[in-house]
C-alpha cells in the first residue's frame, strides 16, 4: 500500500501540464481515498488542484504535506481552509511554497475562530504577507515548532521593521523558541532578502523560528534593499522576542553590509540584549566603516566618568561580552577605534576575552598592511588587557 506520493510535473508555456485533465485527478491520479488508504505524505509541486478542502479529507492520515505552487480550481474562504487544516489530526510537518494565496478567498475575511495545529513539528510558510499573518494569527502550534515563515515585500516604502513584526501573531508567548530565545541571526547575505533566525539552545534542532522577507518585484535591486533594510530587521529582532526576554539572548550574529547599522541602532541593540555573551559581524562589501559605529557604542564611559541624574556612573554596554569576531575590509583609523573601545572596557573591568578580526586587504596594499600589522596587533594587545587577539587577513581578488 502507497504511503508516500510525490507529483513533480514539468510545465508547458501555456500552465501545467494538468490543467486540461478531469476534476478530480491530480497529475493522472485520481483522488481518492480508497486508492491510497495508508497514505501518509504527500508532495505536489505545480499541480492543478480541486480544491483545498479535499486533501484534508480525502487522506486523513497524512503526516507530512508539502505543496509548492499549487492552483485550485475552487477557493474556500479562510475559515474554511481553517477548518481543513483542523481534520489533519496526524500532521507532523507542513510545507506550503506560494499555494495558500491560491487556495482561499482575497480579500483574507477574519475566521471565526482560531485552529489548532499542536501536532506539527514542522512548518514552512512562503506566501504574500497579509496571508502569513492570518495563518499565524489564527493557527496555534505546539511551542516547540520548527517554524520558517517567508512573506512577499510588495511595497518596500513600508516601515520594515513592522513588515517583520506583521507575520507574527500579536500574542507569541506560545512559541517557545520566542520567549527562550538564546540566539539570533541576521543574514541580508543568503537568499534575495533579508532572514531573522531565534533559536533556543535547549533545543536548537526544534526551538527554531525564522521570519525570512523576500522582493516579490523582481525589478528591485535586492542586495541593495537587503542591506539598507538591515537597521530595521535589527530593532524587529528585539520586539520578535518581546513576550520573552531580550535580555536572555547570549549570541547575536549579522552578516550583510552593516554601515547602514548607526550608532543609534546599535545602541538600542545593544541595550536590549544587554547580556550578550557573543557578538558576530559579517561585513562582505569593500570599504566598511560599520566597525567604527559598534565599537562606539560598546565604548563605557571611563572611570569616574560623566555621572548620570542619580550621581552614578552610566552602567557599561553589554557587560558580559567576552567573543566578538568581525569580518571586514581594513582601514587605517581601525586600530584607534578598536583600541579606545577595548582598553575603556578593560578599565571598567569587562574587557573581550577574545577579538577576531578577519580583514580583507587589496593585493596592492599587501605589504603595507604586513608591515603595520605587527605595530598593529601589539597596540590593540595592549588594550585587550589581558585578552587574546586572533588577527588574521584574506586578500580581495584583483
Amino acid at each position: 500500500s502507497l504511503e508516500e506520493l510525490k507529483i513533480t510535473p514539468q510545465h508547458t508555456p501555456g500552465g501545467s501540464i494538468f490543467s486540461s485533465l478531469p476534476k478530480g485527478q491530480m497529475g493522472g491520479v485520481m483522488v481518492s481515498a480508497h486508492c491510497f488508504p495508508a497514505l501518509s505524505s504527500l508532495e505536489l509541486s505545480g499541480v492543478d488542484l480541486p480544491g483545498f478542502d479535499q486533501i484534508a479529507t480525502v487522506f486523513p492520515r497524512l503526516r507530512v504535506l508539502h505543496l509548492s505552487r499549487c492552483f485550485f480550481e475552487k477557493r474556500v474562504t479562510f475559515q474554511g481552509l481553517l477548518d481543513a487544516f483542523s481534520k489533519c489530526t496526524v500532521l507532523r510537518k507542513l510545507k506550503l511554497l506560494d499555494s495558500l494565496s491560491h487556495a482561499t478567498d482575497s480579500p483574507i475575511q477574519a475566521p471565526q475562530r482560531t485552529v489548532s495545529l499542536h501536532t506539527l513539528d514542522e512548518l514552512f510558510l512562503y506566501d504574500q504577507q497579509p496571508v502569513v499573518s492570518a495563518f499565524m494569527t489564527y493557527v496555534c502550534l505546539s511551542p516547540d515548532a520548527y517554524v520558517h515563515l517567508i512573506g512577499d515585500i510588495v511595497d518596500p516604502e513600508v516601515d520594515q521593521t513592522s513588515s517583520f513584526i506583521s507575520l507574527l501573531p500579536d500574542d507569541t508567548s506560545h512559541l517557545h523558541a520566542l520567549w527562550a530565545a538564546t540566539s539570533v541571526n541576521i543574514d541580508a547575505l543568503d537568499e534575495p532578502g533579508i532572514r531573522i533566525t531565534v533559536v533556543s539552545d535547549e533545543d536548537p534542532f526544534t526551538n527554531y523560528f525564522a521570519v525570512h522577507l523576500w522582493w516579490a518585484d523582481d525589478s528591485l535591486d535586492g542586495s541593495y534593499m537587503c542591506d539598507e533594510f538591515l537597521p530595521s530587521a535589527l530593532r524587529a529582532s528585539t520586539q520578535m522576542i518581546r513576550n520573552g526576554a531580550p535580555s536572555c539572548v547570549k549570541s547575536l550574529t549579522i552578516t550583510g553590509y552593516t554601515d547602514y547599522i548607526a550608532f543609534q541602532d546599535w545602541q538600542v541593540a545593544f541595550d536590549a540584549y544587554s547580556n550578550l555573551q557573543s557578538l558576530e559581524v559579517f561585513c562582505c562589501r569593500e570599504e566598511s566603516r560599520h566597525f567604527q559605529h559598534l565599537f562606539n557604542a560598546l565604548r563605557p564611559s571611563p572611570e569616574p566618568g560623566p555621572k548620570d541624574s542619580s550621581g552614578s556612573t552610566p552602567p557599561v554596554v553589554c557587560p558580559k561580552l567576552t567573543h566578538l569576531h568581525l569580518e571586514g575590509s581594513w582601514f587605517d583609523e581601525l586600530a584607534d577605534i578598536v583600541v579606545s573601545c577595548a582598553s575603556a572596557r578593560a578599565a571598567r573591568g569587562v574587557g573581550f576575552k577574545q577579538l577576531r578580526l578577519t580583514l580583507e586587504h587589496h593585493p596592492d596594499d599587501r605589504e603595507v598592511f604586513k608591515g603595520r600589522e605587527k605595530a598593529y596587533a601589539g597596540r590593540i594587545t595592549s588594550a585587550l588587557g589581558g585578552g587574546d587577539l586572533l588577527f588574521e587577513e584574506y586578500i580581495l581578488r584583483p
